[in-house]
């Protein structure tokens, strides 16, 4: 539902704004438990993150990590630093448990 009404913005000629896709994408996020993108951002910023789970297994949030697309890769990040992410990640989600107060924060 939510992708049906989304109208996104194409911030590079790499930036994927076709809903199947991105829903696509959400999917295998789901199955990975992580997501790269290459210059979709920006030019020259290749991304990796993860999502940031409640109690609840909801997502509430993510974190991640960039580097200059001409000095890595999507591998290379996953290699790297994926489970650093994945550390961080589940840091910050038993820290939103200790402080459910804090949750506020994340709400629009």
């Amino acid at each position: 539902n939510y992708l049906s009404k989304l109208n996104p913005v194409k911030l590079t000629a790499e930036t994927c704004t076709d809903a199947k896709l991105l829903k696509h994408e959400i999917l295998a996020v789901r199955e990975n438990g992580f997501s790269t993108t290459v210059d979709q951002l920006d030019y020259g910023i290749t991304a990796l993150a993860v999502p940031i789970h409640d109690t609840n297994g909801n997502v509430i949030a993510s974190i991640n990590t960039s580097a200059y697309t001409g000095n890595t890769t999507p591998e290379k990040l996953i290699e790297r630093r994926l489970s650093f992410l994945k550390k961080a990640a589940s840091n910050i989600a038993q820290t939103l448990t200790r402080y459910p107060t804090l949750k506020t924060i994340l709400r629009p």
